[in-house]
């Protein structure tokens, strides 16, 4: 209410999903096929309070929506959740333990 409500994402009819710092779009294509879309700034639409929520609360009816963007702070993420990139031969020369093939490795038919 405070913002105002989001429209539905225009390529799958979802809703979007505030996570973090954006706002993502939950929605599949087809059954098979997730749809991931990621905004700052969805599309939003005045919010429809209903007319019987109107009679039973009485501050509702006085209620007025308007249409604002919603500031989120953008938060980095830290170093160590970035991807490390490796080459084979380092991440296999840095292997603690050492094991031993096993008896029939070699063997062949």
């Amino acid at each position: 209410l405070t913002f105002g409500a989001l429209k539905p994402c225009p390529k799958c009819s979802s809703q979007y999903v505030l996570q973090k710092s954006a706002y993502i779009c939950v929605g599949d294509l087809t059954e098979c096929t997730k749809y991931l879309t990621v905004k700052a700034k969805p599309v939003r639409v005045p919010a429809i309070i209903p007319d019987e929520v109107k009679l039973q609360f009485s501050f509702s009816a006085k209620y007025k929506s308007e249409v604002s963007d919603r500031v989120i702070k953008y938060v980095p993420p830290i170093q160590s959740t970035k991807i490390k990139k490796f080459k084979k031969e380092e991440v296999l020369a840095d292997l603690k333990i050492k094991r031993e093939k096993p008896p029939l490795c070699s063997l062949s038919f």
